[in-house]
């Protein structure tokens, strides 16, 4: 068996294309398929860079 294939989704046509493409994929491999569900953060602008506590988890 695969490593699960993870696929992030918005509520969103890209969203949707997105996990349509992990369906086929987790099946294609038989991999068990994870989603995300990715929330928009409205209190922070996309330009903000992430906190460095964060980011260094996220490296570790």
């Amino acid at each position: 068996m695969s490593a699960p294939v993870v696929v992030g989704y918005t509520a969103t046509d890209a969203g949707a294309d997105a996990l349509a493409l992990g369906i086929r994929l987790a099946r294609a491999i038989q991999a068990p398929l994870e989603v995300v569900l990715v929330l928009p953060d409205d209190a922070r602008s996309v330009i903000t860079p992430p906190d460095a506590a964060y980011a260094r988890l996220v490296r570790e």
